[in-house]
């Protein structure tokens, strides 16, 4: 055993030669190829099934659910739906309104810093 505080050697490098440049032939030029399904391409597969005993959706269940307890308020039950939904179907878009003091118009002052070059169009 070795000392407390001594570590082994940092390898730099992994085993093998590394690339040579540009026409190396055992770069990957198209990239990682995709691993499968997304967990959101599964989740939306998963809701929009339908059941061939009674023809109904997934979603339709979640749905009728979320009606029956919207009057019992169970936050959890409706937390775990909403999640779902979410990942497999994205969050509800939300405006954002901006305006200044009193909800007066938002002003854009300009202080100097970069300034653009120049260009000339045409001959």
């Amino acid at each position: 055993m070795g000392e407390i505080g001594s570590k082994a050697p940092k390898q730099l490098r992994g085993k093998g030669k590394p690339f040579t440049g540009k026409d190396d032939p055992r770069i990957n030029r198209a990239g990682r190829k995709p691993a499968g399904e997304s967990m959101a391409e599964k989740l939306r597969a998963y809701l929009e099934r339908v059941d061939p005993a009674t023809g109904v959706s997934a979603n339709d269940e979640f749905a009728d659910y979320l009606r029956q307890i919207a009057a019992v308020g169970t936050r959890q039950s409706v937390e775990a739906i909403k999640l779902l939904w979410e990942r497999a179907y994205g969050k509800p878009m939300q405006a954002v309104e901006m305006s200044g003091p009193g909800g007066a118009a938002l002003g854009i002052t300009y202080s100097g810093g970069i300034v653009p070059p120049k260009v000339e169009v045409g001959p």
